[in-house]
């Protein structure tokens, strides 16, 4: 019996060895459909083929690592002439490209009245870029694209494949050159936003958005990302139009691409369509904040059946000599499961059914927030627990190993945010438009690796005093565990 089944194993496979290699069909989603379907799509300003590359051409211009791990060639800078950036960091093992927009527009430029006015430009461009004629290009050519707005600055992100980098530039560029809205693209954005604007309301969003208010008081940065309903409902085209010639120069522009692309090739489509978009000039904005302002402390009721408590400190811009040191000291208090914070409350006590803590990048004065969920009785507790854990910190210090767990901790972090072409693309991007160039992305280790136990007891002593406060919870103040 044995034999028999043997003599059949051996008798298939050599029919199977014999038979000819078939043919493999094409995929219902291959290069040549998406090519028919974009031929319908005509390309803006630039009209090109789309290509295959040669795998092989492209595995004798890099090396890939052991473990998979590709080997990214270094940033290379170019600059137009009127002021715009290009940076590429090419990675001839990735098939995956991402191309970041970036602006230094954000809720810091806008004025009170025109509050939400970037988020708005961006929907429209977006609109122009991923859209043409009812045909959406991005589920066409399998990409990724969005916008997002925060207080220092606009994007515009797209990932796609190789294959469609070169058409997605071009259709960024082309947009980018426009500079007038029409009244029908505002009303196909209008919409849109207004009902994430509803939609978004309540929760943390909601209440971090109170405490900014609270917090900065007259600062910009006081305002919400996503602008303000009665702003957006008047919003013209007129107006929308007025507002991205004056913010959205081209020195005030960073494309950012990482990936399989070709540096020279991107170069050239940018300064094709973009070289006679207008610089211009950087406006002063006059702000007023003070730190130790009064009228820190504010209860709200909440119609939810938990409670909130938010407490915030003043902390330094991303450009600070402290900040690198304030990092630490944010991370060791009010990040992960490790943390002071949590340890405390959430371990030790279990008060809290969540924490955490929060340090935004800003080019400006920024803050350290932190932030816990509990019952509505607990927030008594809550409060002066979480207020007595920031002030040992502040007056006992780090000690050397615990700093150490929080260096790996924020190393690991930094390597995982780079790990994939999208966040290589924005870091370096982020880095060249906000601080002093792309090499201070890659700088940020150093600065982290060289801080001591007494640069983070100083920055602790520094910044950790007269804490915001904001309380949510049903009822509001009126309860007797304060």
């Amino acid at each position: 019996m044995r034999r028999n089944i043997w003599g059949l194993t051996v008798l298939l496979l050599a029919l199977v060895c014999s038979l000819p290699a078939l043919a493999e069909p094409k995929p219902a989603g291959s290069p040549y459909e998406f090519t028919k379907k974009l031929s319908k799509i005509h390309p803006p300003a630039t009209t090109y083929t789309l290509y295959d590359r040669d795998d092989k051409a492209e595995q004798k211009k890099g090396k890939k690592e052991p473990g998979g791990a590709v080997n990214a060639s270094s940033v290379q800078r170019f600059a137009l002439p009127n002021g715009l950036r290009v940076l590429v960091q090419e990675v001839p093992y990735d098939d995956i490209v991402a191309i970041e927009l970036l602006v230094r527009c954000g809720v810091f430029q806008e004025e009170s009245n025109l509050a939400g006015y970037t988020n708005f430009v961006l929907e429209m461009l977006l609109n122009r870029v991923a859209s043409d004629n009812g045909e959406d290009v991005a589920e066409i050519t399998g990409s990724v694209a969005d916008v997002g707005v925060t207080p220092d600055l606009a994007r515009l992100s797209i990932v796609t494949s190789s294959k469609y980098c070169d058409y997605w530039l071009n259709r960024l560029c082309h947009a980018l050159t426009v500079p007038e809205f029409s009244e029908k693209e505002a009303e196909n954005v209008r919409s849109r936003l207004l009902i994430s604007l509803k939609e978004r309301g309540g929760g943390f969003s909601e209440l971090y958005e109170i405490f900014l208010s609270q917090f900065y008081r007259y600062h910009p940065y006081k305002r919400s990302n996503f602008g303000n309903e009665a702003v957006i409902k008047k919003a013209t085209a007129a107006a929308l139009s007025d507002f991205y010639k004056r913010h959205f120069g081209a020195d005030h522009m960073v494309i950012s691409v990482s990936g399989r692309a070709s540096a020279p090739e991107l170069v050239n489509i940018i300064k094709a369509q973009l070289s006679g978009l207008e610089p211009h000039p950087d406006e002063v904005v006059a702000t007023q904040w003070e730190a130790q302002a009064q009228e820190k402390e504010m209860y709200l009721s909440s119609s939810a059946n938990m409670a909130w408590v938010l407490l915030g400190y003043p902390a330094p811009p991303m450009l600070s000599s402290d900040y690198a040191a304030m990092r630490l000291a944010t991370a060791a208090i009010g990040s992960g499961l490790s943390s002071r914070l949590w340890l405390e409350l959430r371990e030790k006590r279990g008060l809290a059914y969540e924490l955490s803590g929060r340090f935004p990048e800003l080019s400006g004065p920024s803050h350290f927030l932190c932030y816990a969920v509990c019952k509505p009785t607990s927030i008594g507790e809550v409060r002066r627990r979480m207020k007595a854990e920031l002030k040992r910190f502040r007056d006992e210090g780090i000690s050397a190993q615990e700093l150490e767990d929080t260096r790996n901790m924020l190393i690991g972090e930094y390597l995982l945010k780079r790990e994939t072409n999208a966040g290589r693309a924005l870091r370096v991007g982020m880095a060249e438009l906000l601080g002093p160039g792309y090499s201070a992305d890659a700088q940020y280790l150093y600065e982290l690796r060289k801080v001591t136990v007494a640069d983070v007891n100083r920055v602790a002593k520094k910044y950790l005093n007269e804490p915001c406060l904001l309380v949510a919870r049903p009822g509001g103040r009126f309860y007797l565990d304060w």
